[in-house]
């Protein structure tokens, strides 16, 4: 049986052994995210000519290509990060107008007296005088007898089964039919 130390031992230099591949493969996979294009290119100058002039300008300076920091223009033009946006749905487009068409007017009915508000109870004659009528208007109980005025109505006459009022406001001519 091995010791702990030995296994110990073992397993460091183990470790060590691949931590240089390691490095490697995290290079080479930089290497080929960035490409080699990644950084823009500098030139050294070249060491100046014997018998120069110092304080002269060098002939060659290094360069750096500043067409690698223009971007170019997107086709859906700048969008503006930080605006306001709303994930409500948009509102529904207003119903058309429907203009109506003017229609005539509808023909005015004649002016007439309003339906009687008498219903025939009965009637009471005595003899030698007048016979006095009963009617109901609601829930009231009338008395009438001929040419008396009950309201905007008055009783003219009662003739053949039937009692004749004339609507005052209108003068129209309305009948009141008895049962038999």
């Amino acid at each position: 049986m091995m010791g702990a130390k030995k296994l110990r031992s073992m397993w460091q230099a183990g470790r060590a052994r691949g931590l240089p591949a390691i490095a490697a493969l995290l290079g080479a996979g930089a290497l080929v995210v960035l490409g080699n294009d990644a950084a823009p290119v500098m030139t050294e100058p070249d060491p100046p000519a014997r018998g120069s002039d110092p304080t002269a300008p060098a002939a060659s300076v290094p360069t750096l290509s500043l067409d690698r920091l223009r971007r170019e223009a997107s086709p859906q033009g700048v969008a503006d990060l930080f605006s306001g946006h709303s994930w409500l749905p948009a509102p529904a487009p207003p119903p058309p107008v429907v203009q109506a068409v003017p229609t005539a007017p509808a023909p005015a009915k004649p002016a007439g007296p309003p339906a009687l508000p008498f219903a025939y109870i009965g009637k009471l004659d005595e003899e030698g005088s007048r016979t006095i009528y009963y009617l109901e208007r609601g829930i009231s109980v009338l008395t009438v007898v001929e040419g008396e005025v009950i309201g905007d109505y008055r009783f003219d006459a009662a003739k053949a089964g039937e009692l004749a009022f004339t609507h005052l406001p209108t003068q129209g001519r309305q009948v009141l039919r008895l049962p038999e």
